[in-house]
């Protein structure tokens, strides 16, 4: 599913590519960068280092690699092999040759590789190795951890590694010799001065815990950089690019049901334009259109990511098959649930339901907020309740299923979209940008007077000491510290003293908490106390106009 979009059509990420610029230099200044880019499953980190990799190869620059660990990791006789090969193969390989052509070490031997020095060695140690009856699993993986210096050193310059989906690494712990497969990957980092590791991963929960916990041997080895949705600028231009001419309406349309996430965007884009061409649809119709088939429909991109996310990705995860029963069961309700509710309807104990939900969290397939837990994509929630109610198409519907399904979930299409086209973490960010003096009634602030927005230097997300999130963070001459609370339930008083927490480690002197659904009267009673303002849902749309007004 890779490759989503062509490179002529790649859009934003002007931030991480300058990021990754910074890597390269440092990396070929000797000081090899360490960086670990974070992002929900298709929010685009393969075409970032895609775009990235082939800008330097272009500009005749060398010494770039990437690896999809998802792909190479299965054991250590495999490992060994595919990480050197696929290393080797795009560095020093020619480049009329496919990549398979590198992956079995005996037959890479043969080509230009073997006249590598650095490569020969290694291979001829891996693959002496893998002739053993009883083979060192464990040495095999050393082996191959440490090859990219050796190349580097042969070379006489820096190797830049880009690893894609790096937490199937831990995969490798399950066999004999090798423990945490983190520590001797520690072990080597620390003796490499010639390479230098962007890596990425989709189970942010789980990669995080990797990277960050304080039992982990890889801790703060890695800076974390968070790819989230394209803002609304962002996501007309990629739909202008995918479909030049079309109308605003029906362009915002798309906006409402993606959420900003360029997979969604061009799964219904380049849907959209085939309707308006080949069936003569309205526009706006079209959109409508183009978004129940790829949902519903099974041969739908979406429908099969979905697929993918219920089926595949949750195979690895403990007790795959009450998990998808929890989740088919939150698909029908309409808000966040406790784990005492789960267990009510799915006849399981509450410590049971919970252990299930938290492990459906590590996967980031869910989020908890206080005791509540919420589907972190809408749209999958959306796919899924249809599924398990027998709406989804396996055959071509007619246009009279297409307008009958319309009709039908009008209102929850109106939700979802609320829910997702709006991507309000980034939309956050880029009204904080927009803050340049104006004058925004208190009301809409929670305070008693008046209040002149400041101008800010940079707005960006802020993580604390633990690994914790806030959404935004103005800085410039007055540090403001924001919390988003897009959910059906009010926040409460422990969002507050979260907030409250978070702003203070941040330096601000003002905290902001904006909440869809209002506030609980103890978090209203708390954020009086300690100056916190808040808005609502509708607050926050009113704020966000009166910004936009003035640019």
């Amino acid at each position: 599913m890779n490759g989503y979009y062509s490179r002529e059509q790649f859009t934003n990420r002007r931030l991480e590519l300058a990021r990754l610029e910074s890597a390269y230099e440092a990396t070929l200044d000797s000081k090899p960068a360490r960086i670990a880019f974070l992002g929900l499953r298709r929010i685009g980190k393969s075409i970032l280092f895609d775009q990235f990799i082939e800008s330097k190869r272009t500009a005749g620059r060398e010494g770039l690699a990437i690896v999809d660990f998802e792909r190479a990791v299965s054991n250590p006789e495999t490992f060994s092999q595919v990480y050197v090969g696929t290393i080797a193969g795009q560095i020093i390989g020619a480049p009329e040759r496919r990549p398979r052509d590198f992956l079995r070490l005996e037959d890479a031997l043969s080509t230009e590789l073997g006249e590598s020095q650095a490569f020969r060695e290694v291979a001829v140690r891996i693959l002496t190795e893998l002739r053993k009856a009883d083979h060192d699993q464990a040495l095999l993986y050393e082996l191959a951890l440490g090859f990219p210096q050796e190349l580097a050193e042969e070379l006489g310059e820096a190797i830049m590694l880009f690893i894609d989906e790096f937490q199937y690494l831990m995969d490798l712990g399950r066999y004999k010799g090798i423990g945490d497969p983190r520590r001797l990957l520690r072990a080597n980092l620390e003796r490499q001065n010639m390479v230098g590791y962007v890596i990425a991963g989709s189970e942010i929960t789980i990669l995080e815990d990797a990277l960050q916990s304080h039992t982990s041997p890889l801790f703060g080895m890695f800076a974390r950089e968070r790819l989230g949705p394209f803002d609304r600028v962002d996501s007309l231009e990629l739909i202008s690019k995918l479909v030049p001419k079309l109308g605003a309406r029906a362009a915002g349309k798309i906006c409402g049901y993606s959420g900003g996430n360029p997979f969604y965007i061009t799964a219904i884009a380049q849907k959209t334009a085939g309707l308006i061409k080949e069936e003569g649809f309205d526009e706006e119709d079209a959109v409508d259109h183009a978004f129940l088939e790829e949902v519903l429909a099974d041969w739908g991109r979406i429908f099969d990511f979905c697929y993918y996310l219920m089926e595949v990705s949750l195979e690895r995860a403990r007790g795959s098959g009450n998990l998808k029963a929890l989740l088919q069961i939150m698909a029908e309700e309409d808000q966040g649930m406790t784990a005492t509710e789960v267990a009510r309807l799915a006849h399981k104990t509450p410590q049971a339901s919970r252990n299930y939900l938290l492990e459906l969290c590590r996967f980031d397939i869910l989020e908890r907020e206080g005791d509540l837990f919420y589907f972190r994509d809408p749209l999958f929630k959306y796919w899924l309740a249809n599924l398990r109610t027998g709406i989804a198409w396996s055959t071509t519907p007619t246009r009279a299923d297409v307008w009958r399904s319309l009709d039908q979930h009008r209102e929850a299409l109106k939700a979802l979209s609320d829910e997702l086209g709006t991507a309000k973490e980034s939309v956050l960010r880029e009204v904080l940008g927009l803050f340049d003096g104006q004058l925004i009634a208190g009301e809409l602030l929670g305070a008693g007077a008046d209040i002149v927005l400041p101008k800010f230097d940079k707005v960006e997300q802020f993580f604390d000491k633990s690994g914790g999130e806030l959404e935004a963070v103005g800085w410039g001459e007055h540090v403001w510290a924001c919390e988003l609370k897009w959910r059906r339930s009010a926040a409460g008083e422990t969002e507050v003293g979260r907030l409250l927490e978070r702003a203070g480690e941040a330096g601000a002197e003002r905290a902001w908490l904006i909440s869809k659904t209002g506030f609980t009267k103890e978090a209203l009673a708390l954020m009086r106390k300690e100056g916190v303002l808040h808005s609502n849902g509708d607050q926050f749309r009113e704020i966000e106009k009166a910004v936009r007004s003035e640019t």
